[in-house]
């Protein structure tokens, strides 16, 4: 029978703590936000922990306190003996006889609509102060249908590890091609004898547009903003909207590499759709160099470029176009670069291609997470 219930009825916040600081010797798994973007909780060791924190046992839901665009979910369906959980985060727990539902209702919570739940309790002053409190995320109400609930948890729980399997591989993807480059440009003494060139030489690097030179305008094309935020998050339901009528060279399209210059230093393929480029971003291309040799030299220095914006006496540090030319690069011969990008390059392609099913899945999970919770779609 498809029920509506509150979570205070499913749900309960765990009270049970433990003060690391009187454990020095102990090693505990502590999940905190940092913990979740890497995918996995951080290890620290208890002396260096001041605060109580509660134990995260196995079955537990995360979910952040704070007041990120998009709330934190996190799942542990298996836990360490000394798993605790930093203040970011509400511990909850499925009450006796609700065990079985631990994916459908993790699932419930990772979806748009209790997200913006989250957003309509938050209290606090602006900023790092905005909290949720505990006690309100109670009040949510979840549809169960038993059967069909338990279904739809693993169906989501299969999406989601696909999704994970993707991301390992790439980052394993990544890992190979970071090798092959050290192992050929850094490490190889011969590298010392190519020509060498700045980073600015090798690639071109298209500075983005103040989209909001180019609004929305109802009954045409328009296009996501693709802002630093984006780069990180992703496209979401606060992502900015632009006019489609923006010159080509500034449209984003999957496969494309991105570099934001200012604030968070990131550099990535694009796999999201189509997008308006942002200023603050870089769209790095080439007509007379492989795409893996820019990508990988603009990695190489991106310590040095971090450093840099970090150096800078403002609010958000950036760097600036002679920063890219003080970057140098070594570039071998036309047949040697060919040989290497023989092996580096596919790899590139793989993690495209990667990149890709995890976007399609994503958008597949993300489209059919509402229609399976409300019980509009149903798992045979």
């Amino acid at each position: 029978m498809i029920q509506k219930v509150l979570l205070r009825d499913i749900l309960e916040i765990s009270k049970t703590s433990v003060n690391p600081a009187k454990h020095p010797n102990t090693s505990f798994d502590v999940y905190s936000i940092p913990g979740y973007d890497a995918g996995h909780p951080e290890k620290q060791l208890g002396s260096e922990i001041k605060s109580t924190k509660f134990v995260v046992t196995a079955g537990s839901i995360l979910v952040s306190k704070l007041n990120p665009r998009i709330p934190r979910v996190w799942k542990v369906a298996k836990a360490s003996e000394n798993a605790i959980s930093s203040t970011e985060f509400v511990v909850l727990k499925l009450k006796k006889g609700y065990e079985e539902l631990f994916e459908y209702i993790y699932a419930a919570l990772s979806s748009n609509h209790f997200a913006t739940f989250l957003q309509s309790h938050v209290k606090g002053t602006s900023g790092s102060h905005q909290r949720v409190k505990p006690e309100d995320i109670y009040d949510y109400r979840v549809t169960i249908d038993p059967p069909n609930s338990v279904k739809v948890g693993d169906f989501i729980r299969n999406i989601d590890e696909k999704i994970e399997l993707n991301r390992q591989m790439n980052e394993t993807l990544e890992q190979m091609g970071q090798a092959l480059f050290r192992h050929y440009f850094i490490d190889n003494p011969e590298a010392g004898k190519w020509e060498e060139e700045s980073l600015d030489k090798i690639a071109d690097f298209l500075n983005g547009l103040a989209m909001q030179k180019y609004p929305k305008i109802d009954g045409e094309p328009t296009l996501p903003v693709i802002k630093i935020r984006e780069m990180s998050s992703g496209i979401t339901a606060n992502t900015d909207i632009a006019s489609a009528n923006i010159p080509e060279q500034y449209v984003v399209r999957n496969g494309d590499l991105l570099f934001s210059w200012s604030g968070t230093l990131l550099v990535k393929f694009w796999a999201e759709g189509d997008g308006a480029l942002n200023q603050h971003l870089f769209k790095v291309s080439s007509e007379n160099y492989p795409e893996w040799l820019y990508y990988y030299w603009t990695k190489h220095h991106l310590d040095y470029f971090i450093q840099t914006a970090k150096s800078k006496a403002t609010t958000m540090g950036h760097i600036q176009r002679k920063h890219l030319a003080q970057a140098r690069v070594r570039v071998p011969d036309t047949e040697l670069l060919e040989k290497i990008g023989n092996q580096i390059q596919p790899l590139i392609d793989m993690y495209k291609e990667k990149a890709q099913q995890i976007q399609t899945l994503t958008t597949l999970r993300d489209t059919l997470l509402p229609r399976l919770i409300n019980g509009k779609v149903k798992i045979p």
